[in-house]
Order: C-alpha cells, then sequence, then structure tokens
C-alpha cells in the first residue's frame, strides 16, 4: 500500500499522486454517496448499486471485482461489529473517481476499533488440522491487499475509514 499524500475528515477531496500514474478510468467525478442500512441486505444493496455505477462508468470487471470485495468486507465488519445491534447505527458510504483510483470514505457511528488501530490483516495459518481453522480473520487480509491505501480515524464518536483503489 502507498501512504497517503493528504486526508481531509471526510477523505473525498483528497490530492493523490502516485509515479505510475495511467490513462485515468472514465468514472464520473461526482461523488457517489449511500446511505447503508445497518443490515447484510443494506450492504449488498449499497454494493448492487455501486457496482452498477462503476460498470456504466466503464470500469473494467477485475476492477470492479477488487472493489466490490473490499468495500464489502469493510462494510459487513461494520455492520457485524461496530453498529451491531445499534439501532441507531448510521453507516455512509462516499466514493468517487480520481486518476485512474476510486478514493471510499466509509463513516459510521459505531463502535472505535481497539486501540483506535485497524486489524493488522496477516494471513491465517492453513496449515493446521481442519478442526482448528480459524472462523474468521481473512476479510482484513482481503481488505489490506485489495486497496492501494488505507487510512482509519475516529472524531466526534464517529470512525472514518478510506480507501484508495485501483480502477486500472
Amino acid at each position: 500500500m502507498t501512504p497517503w499524500r493528504t486526508l481531509p475528515h471526510d477523505g473525498m477531496n483528497q490530492s493523490i499522486e502516485r509515479a505510475d500514474q495511467k490513462k485515468p478510468v472514465a468514472v464520473p467525478l461526482t461523488t457517489l454517496r449511500f446511505d447503508v442500512e445497518n443490515s447484510a441486505l443494506g450492504v449488498r444493496q449499497t454494493m448492487t448499486s455501486l457496482m452498477t455505477s462503476l460498470r456504466k462508468a466503464g470500469v473494467s470487471p477485475e476492477a470492479c471485482t477488487r472493489v466490490e470485495i473490499a468495500l464489502t468486507e469493510a462494510l459487513n465488519n461494520v455492520v457485524e461489529h461496530a453498529v451491531a445491534g445499534k439501532a441507531s447505527g448510521r453507516i455512509t458510504l462516499a466514493a468517487r473517481g480520481h486518476r485512474g483510483q476510486l478514493v471510499v470514505c466509509l463513516r459510521d457511528n459505531g463502535a472505535a476499533f481497539p486501540n483506535l488501530r485497524l486489524p493488522s490483516g496477516h494471513a491465517a495459518n492453513l496449515d493446521v488440522e481442519r478442526a482448528h481453522l480459524p472462523e474468521g480473520g481473512f476479510g482484513w487480509y482481503l481488505i489490506r491487499n485489495l486497496v492501494k491505501a488505507l487510512r482509519y480515524t475516529r472524531r466526534n464518536g464517529m470512525n472514518y475509514l478510506t480507501m484508495l483503489l485501483a480502477l486500472d
């Protein structure tokens, strides 16, 4: 992952520069915003809408798959852990194309990450007996391997997870 050059509060107006910049993908310059229902169905509906928008904008199937896996994992984590059982749980997704990349900011009013740090996302040891295989822990490994950059902050009772994903 590459470090952020700048990152404002909502992650949507940042300046990102890459030395290996290729021809930008024709993603609309408008920011797509979704209020995500605090449920697995809400995640599915949001991802369906976002993926439809990206496909219509000409994003390749390979890039769409990376975006879909990373964001679905992140949103499911918010629903299952941060706002779990919280009737007033609010989740917002904002996405914007920028120089052949997609900048995404997830915002929620759920519980903070332990120690205000993202999970490390190390690959689980699969060289064990079947009965000892881990039940979870693959999500952050996938997310970290699919994004170009990742940043988490917490301010005023809100979590902000900003991701940069390649669209080329």
